[in-house]
């Protein structure tokens, strides 16, 4: 009949080690599908839980190596303090893993990290348990070379470059992966600690609300008593390639004067995520628009957008909804007479001043 055998495979801990291989498996298999077929044009967070899974499946086919190994009849668990080290080392990046992306709110790779400590302490106590084993047959005058009763000349050479390779090759995997996954999480968890997000991060939609991300809205006096009187917000966007800090000063001084100003990171600049998905830009400014209403800011805006971003503010006249706009600024930048004269219709009572602002940027 069969039944649980101690210290072996067939234990609580060597099924349980069995299941969550398995988990790591199907999990590493499915992240793989996930990522082909959501088509992200950035696929960061992807590919790090595939590693996480990947090396935590590495991980519990080597505790269940040295499980199997442990009292085996006919084999013998070579490098017990190299593998206790290795547990050893291993259980460190966990740590690193789980207190990295858990201080970035990545409580998926976190518990990835919490799986990765099991499979690492089973190989410390495994390993451990073995080295006691092997110390006792010492002193009680039995030789250690256990494959002595394989069956066949054949098998216990197998049995030795099994336990002697196996090792030294999946160490070096291990420890080398492990290593910039754990460095890895810990920058990510320094970033956030030098670097915090200063304004709030605002869930958008994309693709006609299939996919969502996160845009980074910073604002400078505006609060409660500014939206309820429904004063005119100045939205800035930056130059290509400058984040929001960029435009501080500029919106600082806006806010100084008693005029609330909110800059917007574009997708993937400053604090605001990449956006994964392919985008036109039209839905670049739905976005914008989108973070606008959802922060909320539901007042009249005057959009200021400097360089790069004056082509945005100019777009998101044309493509998003210009019926809130009630002015634009643009600092070098040249304005798109077929944007600004459509814009002007719909607004004639700022034709005169749109036109004035070309003549001014043609002289």
């Amino acid at each position: 009949m069969w039944h649980l055998r101690k210290h072996t495979v067939l234990s609580i801990p060597g099924l349980t080690l069995v299941a969550l291989a398995t988990a790591y498996g199907i999990a590493f298999l499915a992240y793989i599908g996930v990522s082909t077929k959501r088509n992200r044009i950035v696929r960061t967070n992807d590919y790090t839980s595939m590693w996480l899974t990947l090396l935590g499946l590495l991980l519990s086919i080597q505790a269940l190596f040295v499980i199997s190994a442990y009292r085996s009849a006919n084999r013998y668990l070579y490098w017990t303090i190299p593998w206790m080290a290795y547990g050893g080392v291993m259980s460190v990046f966990a740590l690193c893993v789980c207190g990295g992306y858990g201080s970035v709110h990545q409580g998926g790779a976190a518990t990835w990290g919490v799986f990765w400590l099991l499979a690492s302490c089973a190989i410390i106590a495994y390993a451990g348990k073995a080295r006691r084993g092997y110390i006792v047959d010492r002193i009680m005058g039995i030789p250690e070379y256990h494959p002595r009763l394989a069956e066949s000349r054949g098998r216990m050479l197998l049995y030795v470059a099994l336990d002697n390779v196996f090792p030294w090759v999946t160490w070096t995997i291990g420890l080398f992966f492990g290593i910039l996954v754990a460095v890895q999480a810990l920058c990510l968890a320094n970033d956030r600690r030098l670097y915090g997000v200063p304004g709030r991060l605002v869930p958008v939609q994309t693709h006609g609300g299939e996919y969502w991300f996160n845009l980074h809205v910073w604002c400078q006096g505006y609060g409660a008593r500014e939206q309820a009187s429904g004063t005119p917000v100045f939205v800035l966007l930056a130059d290509f390639g400058m984040p929001s800090t960029s435009m501080l000063g500029l919106a600082e001084g806006f806010a100084a004067a008693g005029h609330p100003a909110c800059i917007i990171d574009r997708p993937g600049y400053g604090w605001s995520e990449p956006g994964y998905w392919m985008q036109d830009p039209v839905d670049v400014v739905k976005s914008i628009n989108q973070a606008l209403t959802k922060y909320p800011i539901a007042n009249p805006i005057v959009l200021v957008g400097w360089g790069e971003g004056g082509v945005w503010a100019q777009m998101y006249m044309q493509a998003a909804d210009y019926s809130r706009v009630i002015g634009v600024v643009l600092l070098d930048t040249y304005p798109n007479e077929e944007i600004l004269q459509t814009f002007a219709l719909n607004r004639t009572t700022t034709l005169q001043n749109l036109r004035q602002l070309r003549s001014a940027s043609t002289t």
